[in-house]
């Protein structure tokens, strides 16, 4: 079977791959309504996010650094999705120790995009950066 070694060595995208599997924890000790809710929509944000790392990995340039920047759109959603998780505890929803776990590998994994990001040379920000295509031409 074909295994791609490169992107199992890519850091970000191991993290990226273990918070998903403790989010997929987490949801299925959701309540009943929040499960098939908060939950399906917090996994799709976290399929998302792996998606775009693999992509990122894939590609060059600019289309590499606009994909980095859905990473860290998507990880403020996630975080958003935690957030009201959290705030749902007491009828089902995410502890205050899973929430600071949560949150930590939230920063985590926006600290090693970020870095990722700067590596490429892009110092604007990423709204400038996905827009100066129409102001440059």
């Amino acid at each position: 079977m074909y295994e791609n070694t490169g992107l199992k060595e890519l850091k970000v995208y191991q993290k990226a791959y273990d918070f998903h599997i403790y989010i997929r924890a987490l949801v299925l000790r959701f309540a009943r309504t929040y499960k098939y809710s908060l939950g399906v929509e917090l996994e799709s944000a976290m399929l998302h996010l792996i998606s775009n790392i693999v992509r990122a990995y894939y590609l060059q340039g600019r289309e590499k650094v606009h994909i980095l920047c859905e990473c860290l759109v998507t990880l403020e959603i996630i975080q958003m999705y935690i957030r009201m998780g959290y705030e749902l505890r007491m009828q089902g929803g995410i502890s205050v120790k899973h929430y600071e776990v949560a949150s930590q590998k939230i920063d985590e994994l926006r600290k090693m995009i970020f870095v990722w990001r700067r590596s490429l040379g892009q110092t604007r920000g990423s709204s400038e950066y996905i827009f100066a295509d129409s102001r440059e031409g």
